[in-house]
């Protein structure tokens, strides 16, 4: 075993390092996704390397018994036989591009050029004196762009020719020793041999370094990596490549680059210094470029405000911050403020704490519509615009939202940051699926435009991705055209939460449909409920209402005081209010303005504050379609056994889940419902949580302030990649919320 582990010459693994160059330069080398492929390139590169120098024995192995060094071999000593060797080389040839084709197509391809380029090289190419080197030299390039190949890492020109030269510096002095030891100078020619070899190695290490200095100094690297510092790594660069040439020339010893960085203190205290430069370098540099990036984009608005979920349960004085360019470019008035991490915060309806921070970024400062067509519905906004802005504007000319949720009074950019849905998600998806093209600032005040075809990856993570992908500056989407203004409903009575389901089930032909269900009412009538289907009115039909033209979206009719006293909120009020809701919605057809069927609580301004000062706490379970039976049979149970106050619950049906990393709707039905705070909710939550759990069912997160990392982990499939995703592109350090902070997100 010992003499096979000597003639695949495990300490030769030390040149596959190179592999790990260009995520080691582009700064991102302890990204867990991208070190992982890296790690499979380097150990495809490994075996397939360990391969040619099988090959490479097996052809020299006549030669290699009369060499001083090499006679020592397995296979020159005949400790190995050629036939077993072979067959060794038979099984590590496909194995490294098979290794390889795990991580990309591109890295299995460039070890299979490695592979031939290298069996030539040992069949003959060797002999021919610059061919020989060239191969040599473009086996190390090959080499770094499998590292870029295995991490999608852009190589500059710079590394690819500093590769190319290093390797010929390598390749000259191990060629002198070579010659050197098989035959000492003895003739004038051989001096003149000799010093020739001198002059190429001194120029090649002089064009090493002079090519070093103008990567290190190039307007492409300082503006990269933020500094122009890099020339003082040169030092550990210059001083290796002097002690190489001394103790291959002057010393006489073997010019193996392995052998000698492995065994020489001083090459050693060189790499070591040289990599604790850059590790250091990058570190810092990172961080302060991710920041100063951020601060340039942003000034205080000299405005401290203590921001609340709509729950008003979670609450924090917050620096608001503003974006820092107009459309034309022009900085906005105030003072530079270094953000530390921050997050995107809308109209502050998310539920929870997931646009909570002590620094927010304020979309509501930029809130202009920029471009609509008439004949495709396409309409370029601000992040800030308002739904109810939009409807406005909009509805009148017979557009309107393809997906809306229960509120008008959301931002656009909150809408594509929570990937919103509504009463027509079995029909026409998520917000998302209607958007063109998102335009956001990420860390570092990066500018990224996003679509489902460009940047697909930071599309996907954006929509439903709570803000911590960046801050969104423009929305490009599509409105649809309507009829009228007015929806046609129908009103379904139903007597238990599992007559509600299956009324929603044989109705999924609605465009819209939701119910209204009573979790106060316990026994066998729990989750009774009002279902109400909708269409659109054609123009005859609502020619014939008489309720006039509807009122702009978000106008509230009532308006609730901030002094509201919460205790009127109990069981007994509940109670009653919901057998009054129940009694009062007959099994009928009417014809609805849009804002009542869509907007119903957007007539009354503030409603949150019906809670009191206790807030409220919205919790929204989703289960598959396989679960949904057993599911909720199960949550009726838990509820009938539990003491709580359900103020209103809402029942939907849900189409199929979309490509986003946590987007909330999957196939199956969801369960909203409000509470208010009371010690029996304590422990229902947990009950709830774990149903969700065991059913396979998740949490949404725009009206999550309860949820465990571990049940976050588990109903949302794509976290892990999501996370990935943050810290590839470093905005796990700018971009958090205390929500994100909780779910380790």
């Amino acid at each position: 075993m010992i003499n096979y582990l000597r003639l695949i010459r495990p300490a030769h693994i030390i040149k596959n390092i190179l592999v790990f160059f260009p995520l080691f330069f582009s700064g991102y080398l302890f990204e867990y996704p991208l070190l992982i492929n890296n790690i499979l390139a380097f150990t495809a590169f490994s075996i397939a390397a360990s391969a040619v120098y099988i090959f490479n024995d097996m052809c020299d192995s006549g030669s290699d018994k009369t060499h001083p060094l090499k006679k020592d071999r397995p296979i020159a000593s005949g400790i190995i036989k050629k036939r077993a060797a072979g067959i060794l080389f038979a099984v590590m040839v496909p194995a490294g591009p098979a290794i390889g084709f795990l991580v990309s197509a591109y890295v299995a391809s460039i070890l299979v050029i490695y592979l031939f380029i290298n069996i030539l090289y040992s069949l003959f190419l060797k002999r021919v004196t610059v061919t020989g080197l060239v191969i040599l030299a473009a086996g190390y390039i090959l080499r770094i762009a499998a590292g870029a190949a295995a991490t999608g890492v852009t190589v500059s020109g710079w590394i690819i020719l500093l590769t190319f030269l290093l390797a010929w510096f390598i390749g000259l002095n191990k060629r002198r020793n070579d010659l050197a030891a098989l035959s000492p100078v003895n003739s004038g020619m051989d001096e003149v041999r000799h010093k020739t070899e001198y002059i190429w190695i001194s120029v090649t290490g002089v064009m090493i370094i002079f090519i070093y200095l103008l990567w290190a100094l190039s307007p492409e690297v300082t503006e990269r990596l933020g500094s122009d510092k890099l020339w003082i790594s040169a030092v550990f660069v210059t001083a290796a490549l002097l002690r190489y040439i001394y103790i291959a020339i002057r010393k006489q010893v073997s010019a193996n680059p392995v052998t000698m960085f492995l065994s020489d203190p001083a090459l050693i205290g060189c790499s070591f210094g040289w990599e604790l430069f850059f590790t250091c370098f990058f570190t810092h540099s990172r961080m302060q470029n991710e920041n100063e990036g951020m601060q340039n984009m942003l000034v205080n608005t000299g405005k401290s405000k203590t921001i609340t979920g709509w729950g008003r349960r979670d609450s924090v004085t917050a620096e608001i911050l503003q974006y820092r360019h107009t459309d034309q470019g022009i900085p906005l008035s105030g003072n530079q403020l270094h953000p530390g991490p921050v997050i995107p915060r809308g109209n502050g309806r998310s539920y929870g704490d997931s646009s909570l921070q002590k620094n927010v970024i304020c979309s509501r400062c930029r809130h202009a519509i920029h471009d609509f067509d008439e004949e495709t519905g396409v309409l370029e906004c601000d992040s800030g615009v308002l739904l109810s802005e939009i409807i406005h504007r909009f509805l009148p000319r017979g557009w309107f939202l393809p997906v809306t949720p229960g509120t008008s009074a959301i931002t656009t950019g909150g809408a594509v940051a929570a990937d919103v849905h509504g009463k027509n998600h079995h029909h026409a998806g998520c917000f998302s699926e209607f958007v063109e093209r998102i335009d956001l600032v990420t860390a570092g005040g990066k500018h990224i435009s996003c679509s489902k075809e460009q940047n697909p990856e930071f599309f996907h993570a954006t929509c439903g991705g709570m803000g911590l992908t960046g801050y969104i500056t423009r929305i490009r989407m599509r409105l649809v055209q309507v009829p009228s203004g007015y929806i046609r409903q129908a009103s379904i009575r139903t007597r238990s939460l599992s007559e509600s389901i299956d009324a929603l089930y044989r109705n999924r032909d609605a465009p819209y449909s939701v119910a209204w269900v009573d979790l106060q009412k316990k026994g066998v009538q729990m989750g009774r409920g009002v279902i109400q289907l909708g269409r659109f009115a054609g123009p005859k039909e609502s020619e014939s209402v008489s309720r006039g033209t509807p009122p702009p979206a978000g106008t509230p009719r009532i308006r609730i005081p901030e002094k509201w006293p919460g205790r009127l909120i109990g069981k007994t009020s509940v109670s009653l209010f919901n057998a009054f809701w129940y009694a009062t919605n007959r099994e009928k057809e009417t014809r609805r303005d849009l804002y009542d069927f869509m907007y119903p609580l957007d007539k009354v301004a503030e409603w949150n504050r019906l809670y009191g000062n206790k807030g409220l706490i919205q919790y929204q379970i989703i289960l598959p379609e396989a679960s949904v039976e057993k599911g909720f049979h199960e949550l009726v149970s838990i509820l009938n056994r539990s003491d709580y106050i359900c103020t209103l619950a809402v029942l939907k049906n849900h189409g199929e889940a979309n490509r986003n990393y946590l987007s909330f709707p999957l196939k199956g039905c969801s369960l909203a419902m409000d509470f208010k705070p009371t010690p029996g909710l304590r422990k229902l939550i947990p009950k709830l949580n774990a149903l969700a759990e065991t059913q396979g069912g998740r949490i949404n997160l725009c009206k999550d302030s309860l949820m465990d990392k571990n049940l976050f982990d588990k109903g949302y499939p794509e976290a892990n990649r999501f996370r990935a995703f943050r810290k590839k592109h470093h905005l796990n350090h700018q971009f958090q919320s205390f929500q994100s902070n909780r779910l380790g997100i």
